[in-house]
């Protein structure tokens, strides 16, 4: 999907950013807030799920009239 986007020009990933955000520490900064224990949960998480509810498959979305020129010509 990412890829389909950026060949389509839709959007542009610029990996510096990356960079920049995975250096910034808030446990350090802010560590009276967040006690060591950032993104972690206390126990075992249980997802419920009720057996009688079937699933639903979603209709495709349709393609915005902007984006349809260029999709057709990339598709050829």
């Amino acid at each position: 999907m990412k890829q389909t986007s950026q060949q389509m020009e839709q959007i542009d990933v610029c990996k510096d950013n990356f960079d920049r955000v995975f250096a910034v520490n808030v446990e350090d900064e802010y560590s009276d807030v967040f006690c060591g224990k950032l993104a972690t949960f206390p126990d075992l998480q249980h997802l419920k799920v009720d057996k009688d509810i079937k699933p639903v498959v979603m209709p495709d979305r349709r393609i915005p009239l902007s984006v349809r020129p260029k999709l057709k010509s990339e598709l050829g």
